[in-house]
């Protein structure tokens, strides 16, 4: 699997070339009318970066390629042509992040949050998690966005939403694939989980400081 990183600030959002960055994507007509219906900048930006370190992680030779990103009828993203391999993208405040399988995994899904020490872990961990998710918890801000990123990545793999999947009340799938990883960012920390069908062989992380395309 690889995974790379690309800060917002590398898009230059304040340079009035947004719209063409957007046009310039050849993902399909649908995922640049959903880019343009975006009216927060900074939504727009995030999920702009996402596409664009999605297309720097795809070989030259995809040019040649349908990169048509469709929604299957679970909401979850994936190429039209389904030969295409598996990705899945996260962004938070200022950085972005895409995956794309690199054969066996099958379906992947990646979250990642800002570490902070704003929030009320304690009570979140209450309300959502499971007995044994709460046994887990150390009470570190680390511990907490590790169980909470895991979740969220679960559900993008799967095509779910996160408050259909809390509503079950369901521990993550114990047999499954799960890593977390804490980035140390000129940008911030971050807690980064990835999880798929299968473990991959490797896992690639690609730091990316200027806009790939």
């Amino acid at each position: 699997m690889r995974i790379l990183l690309l800060p917002v600030s590398a898009l230059s959002p304040g340079d009035g070339q947004t719209n063409a960055r957007i046009e310039a994507l050849p993902f399909g007509t649908s995922e640049k009318k959903r880019l343009l219906s975006l009216r927060h900048p900074a939504a727009l930006c995030q999920s702009l970066g996402g596409l664009c370190a999605l297309l720097a992680l795809l070989p030259p030779e995809y040019a040649r390629r349908d990169l048509t990103i469709v929604r299957r009828p679970n909401g979850k993203p994936a190429f039209a042509d389904s030969s295409l391999p598996a990705f899945s993208i996260t962004h938070t405040g200022a950085l972005c992040a895409a995956a794309v399988s690199e054969g066996s995994e099958g379906e992947i899904g990646i979250d990642m949050e800002p570490l902070t020490e704003k929030r009320d872990f304690m009570k979140i961990t209450q309300r959502f998690f499971t007995v044994r998710e709460q046994s887990a918890f150390d009470g570190t801000p680390q511990s907490f966005l590790t169980l909470w990123t895991r979740k969220e990545a679960y559900v993008k793999r799967c095509g779910d939403s996160l408050a259909g999947f809390l509503a079950t009340g369901r521990d993550l799938p114990e047999g499954d694939f799960f890593e977390s990883r804490r980035l140390d960012e000129p940008s911030g920390s971050f807690i980064l989980s990835i999880t798929a069908d299968r473990a991959p062989q490797a896992i690639h992380i690609i730091r990316q400081e200027e806009n790939p395309t």
